[in-house]
């Protein structure tokens, strides 16, 4: 069997994969973003960022899709893969493509899961609604949604009607917010947020992580290749 990238250290080691009843080894998924934040082409992306913590959490491979114009291609090559893996998307999944059609018709008619990456910022908006129902209408496979960064608030996404997983914080920010108290309250002088806040991306984690592993396993998995239209 192929080795599999190392689990990284932190909050995803507290549900432990290798358990019968969470295995994530055959887990294979499309991460995508929503509108102008899928577009963003670089490693720092939400959904990018999103796709490399859990790959690495999982023990996935990271699979890159590099030309987001050719679907079709890259979903061959993806579900050739013998070993799960998440591939994050460069591109909305409803943005027309070169050749016609969208990455949306393409996962629908290759019965390819999905995780939906919705940014903090992105929860005003219809964002998130707009492109679960773009999924729902093409019968895309859809894991779930997973808000990236931000506030967490689960009765307003729960009055939302959409499947989401939960919230995964975003570190980097987190640290510098974390820096930015220390320099308020004075070198040396701790009010304890920061632990808290620690603690709490930690079952953060652990609750999306629970929760993408069920909704996997409750997939039928028929694919291995497209639905002819």
């Amino acid at each position: 069997m192929p080795a599999r990238s190392p689990s990284a250290p932190g909050a995803f080691d507290a549900l432990n994969p290798s358990s019968s009843a969470a295995s994530p080894a055959a887990l294979r998924a499309v991460v995508m973003g929503a509108g102008l934040e899928a577009c963003v082409q670089r490693p720092d992306s939400a959904n990018a960022r999103v796709a490399r913590s859990l790959a690495l959490s999982l023990g996935l491979a990271q699979r890159a899709i590099d030309t987001p114009q050719d679907p079709r291609g890259q979903l061959q090559r993806l579900q050739a893969s013998p070993e799960g893996w998440l591939a994050s998307l460069p591109l909305d999944p409803g943005h027309p493509l070169d050749e016609g059609g969208t990455w949306a018709e393409e996962l629908g008619a290759w019965r390819q899961p999905a995780l939906l990456v919705i940014a903090a910022h992105q929860l005003p908006s219809g964002a998130a609604a707009s492109t679960v129902a773009l999924l729902r209408q093409w019968r895309v496979p859809l894991l779930g949604l997973v808000q990236w960064g931000g506030l967490w608030i689960p009765e307003q996404r729960r009055r939302d009607g959409l499947p989401w997983l939960g919230a995964l914080e975003d570190q980097r920010k987190a640290e510098e917010e974390r820096i930015g108290e220390e320099e308020r309250n004075g070198e040396g002088e701790r009010t304890g947020e920061g632990e808290r806040t620690r603690e709490d991306r930690e079952e953060s984690a652990r609750v999306v992580i629970d929760l993408l592993l069920r909704r996997w396993r409750g997939l039928d998995h028929p694919w291995s290749a497209p639905i002819e239209a």
